[in-house]
């Protein structure tokens, strides 16, 4: 009994719960510690090699030269859809980098996405729901990266950021005064700001981070809404805000105005 009173805090959990319901013999206390060793050494070969792995990334990744982020950056190109939740809204980002990326060099934290949520005067973070690299500026179902110069970043529908949808309005007169028209809109374009947070892997080349220049975004795509065109009509009764009716419509293929 002294012998296991002894050793209680050296064996582990499993070995304590073993014996509150045996009674052990000195040789078989001193066989389980071996056999849990045993395990442990099994579970640190895993480790090691993962380890391994890292550390052989992280040698590939030292032997590159770090380079500026403005000197690798194609484009990039905001993309928003129609969800149940908010309207039209961001659900993602294509970035086109000038080389091959190496996906293993990116987490959903390499990005930090930022847009209005319900004005368009405060910038908030998207919640980005998956980065991969792909061959093309497009979505993939499946949201594993296959060989190309593009980052896809999928963002949340359901985060309210960057919806064009916007339940108050800043806008800005002649004079530069900022003042809320207090009321429903939607703007034309989300235009968000996209932030590489860390270094990314290139062929040739490790991406310094940094903000992505918004003078290399190109148009952004409206799945659905860029369909649709404006109308904008006098209202004879409503005094509220600018007292104009803005209808989107979109008229079937082969509409005939007669």
């Amino acid at each position: 009994m002294k012998l296991n009173k002894a050793l209680k805090s050296a064996l582990s959990k499993a070995l304590a719960a073993v014996m509150v319901f045996s009674v052990l013999t000195p040789t078989a206390i001193l066989a389980v510690p071996r056999e849990a060793d045993s395990q442990a050494e099994a579970a640190m070969e895993v480790v090691s090699e993962e380890d391994a792995f890292d550390e052989a990334l992280q040698e590939e990744l030292d032997a590159l030269p770090r380079e500026e982020l403005a000197d690798h950056l194609v484009g990039y190109t905001a993309y928003t859809d129609t969800v149940s939740f908010a309207g039209q809204k961001l659900t993602g980002v294509f970035i086109q980098y000038d080389e091959t990326v190496q996906a293993r060099t990116l987490r959903t934290s390499t990005y930090d996405v930022q847009a209005y949520k319900g004005d368009n005067k405060t910038l908030e973070s998207a919640q980005i729901t998956a980065v991969y690299t792909n061959s093309e500026p497009a979505f993939r179902d499946d949201k594993q990266s296959v060989e190309g110069p593009y980052v896809i970043i999928e963002i949340s529908e359901y985060d309210g950021v960057g919806t064009m949808d916007l339940s108050n309005i800043y806008v800005t007169d002649a004079d530069g005064k900022e003042y809320s028209t207090g009321g429903y809109g939607n703007i034309e374009s989300v235009d968000p700001v996209v932030i590489q947070k860390n270094h990314v892997g290139l062929t040739n080349a490790l991406v310094k981070s940094g903000t992505l220049d918004p003078a290399k975004a190109n148009k952004t795509i409206n799945n659905n809404f860029d369909d649709f065109k404006d109308l904008v009509l006098d209202s004879r009764f409503n005094t509220y805000g600018d007292a104009k009716i803005r209808v989107k419509y979109h008229l079937p293929e082969g509409y005939d105005p007669e």
